[in-house]
């Protein structure tokens, strides 16, 4: 099979020349277009530089964060994806405890792409802690004292220990783990999520340890124990008087009772009532036996009071806008002055029935005075008469002058 020839080939030594000599201008013209200004510098951030340290020592992650300088084609430069730049910090030595340590900023920047770290290795100090974990029991530091009548019998601890972890100086000084339980607060049996705190010998708080889990639950055994307390009494009313009607006083007695129950319920007990008593339609005093309303778990001791209750008219007046004529019983006689004025008092309900009615009042009422002795003149007191239910409250004058006619 004969194979064709190719066409645009040179055909002479000339001709393959300047083919050759144009081959190599389009890959240089390539080669710049890629990578723009071959020496361009470019500085990046790289954080969380990975450490050469044991796994018992700790740096701050701010710490760990560089600036690096690059060098390259400007093209290669601005496309380079961060990833592919091997930064590592690496010590030659470090503290037994926690201190200052020198490490060696290690960059290796990805091969055949013609970017090159400017400056060569970096010497930084840095911050590093020697890191300590290890299992601790908890303890249970209880505060306070347990209510009357409640008594705490047992506590249970899930978990019973943390894993505590911390610097190597703080770790040192570490004595025990606790939770703090306030034996005040507990009435009953209860589970309560505690934060575990750490103190050194002296009792004193250690701060900057953390422990996981970062909460212990304590799940206390409390039984209430039953307890008695003196309360008052105090009746319970309902309904209403009948109108015009008031209490003026109220006795009970006994005025205090025993109430005996679990502290949880009469702790903060200062009274208890008496059953509901009806007061609806009651014009009059009144006294009777009722039985003591006491909390649910709980008895009185008595179960049963006596409650006096007395009942009073409400009392209001009434001024008689009137003058009112003096009669002279026996005649003969002028009285002097001839007329009164007048205020009458009496329970609200029979004012009430006057109010308006002024000419009807003054029809029934009834102001005289006795004639003299046989004398020319005297002084006499002025006796009014009223209708039933009133009295007088005020009159002026109380006394008259009479005289012969």
């Amino acid at each position: 099979m004969k194979i064709p020839k190719i066409k645009w080939l040179p055909k002479d030594a000339n001709e393959w020349s300047l083919f050759i000599l144009c081959f190599i201008l389009a890959v240089l013209l390539e080669v710049q277009v890629v990578t723009g200004n071959p020496n361009a510098r470019e500085t990046y951030v790289f954080e969380a530089v990975p450490v050469n340290l044991p796994s018992e020592y700790r740096v701050d992650s701010r710490d760990l964060e560089f600036e690096i300088e690059l060098s390259g084609g400007r093209t290669r430069l601005n496309n380079l994806l961060l990833d592919t730049v091997a930064v590592e910090a690496r010590f030659d030595k470090y503290p037994e405890g926690s201190g200052l340590a020198e490490a060696t900023i290690l960059v290796r920047p990805p091969k055949g792409q013609g970017i090159k770290h400017v400056g060569g290795s970096k010497k930084v100090s840095i911050q590093v802690e020697k890191w300590l974990e290890k299992e601790s029991p908890v303890e249970v530091y209880k505060r306070g004292e347990a209510p009357n009548g409640v008594q705490i019998v047992d506590w249970r601890l899930d978990p019973s220990f943390v894993v505590v972890s911390g610097p190597l100086d703080l770790m040192n000084n570490l004595k025990n783990i606790e939770v703090e339980l306030n034996l005040g607060t507990i009435v009953e049996s209860e589970s309560k999520n505690l934060k575990p705190v750490a103190r050194d010998e002296n009792g004193r708080l250690i701060q900057g340890l953390t422990f996981e889990p970062e909460e212990v639950r304590v799940e206390v055994v409390a039984q209430t124990v039953r307890d008695k307390r003196v309360v008052s009494i105090q009746p319970d009313f309902s309904g209403q008087l009948e109108s015009g009607f008031f209490i003026s006083s109220i006795a009970v007695d006994p005025s205090t009772i025993i109430i005996e129950g679990p502290v949880k319920i009469i702790r903060n007990l200062n009274s208890v009532s008496t059953n509901p008593i009806s007061l609806d339609g009651r014009s009059e005093t009144f006294e009777l036996m009722i039985d003591v309303f006491s909390p649910a778990e709980t008895t009185s001791n008595p179960k049963k009071v006596i409650v006096a209750v007395e009942v009073s008219q409400i009392i209001s007046d009434l001024e008689i806008s009137s003058l009112i004529p003096v009669k002279v019983i026996g005649g003969g006689y002028i009285a002097s002055p001839s007329n009164i004025s007048l205020v009458i008092r009496g329970p609200v309900n029979q004012i009430a029935k006057w109010i308006g009615r002024e000419a009807a009042l003054l029809e029934s009422i009834h102001v005289e005075v006795s004639a003299c002795n046989d004398v020319d003149s005297c002084e006499r007191e002025i006796v009014v008469a009223l209708p039933s239910g009133l009295a007088t409250k005020t009159i002026s004058p109380k006394y008259v002058t009479l005289k012969k006619k």
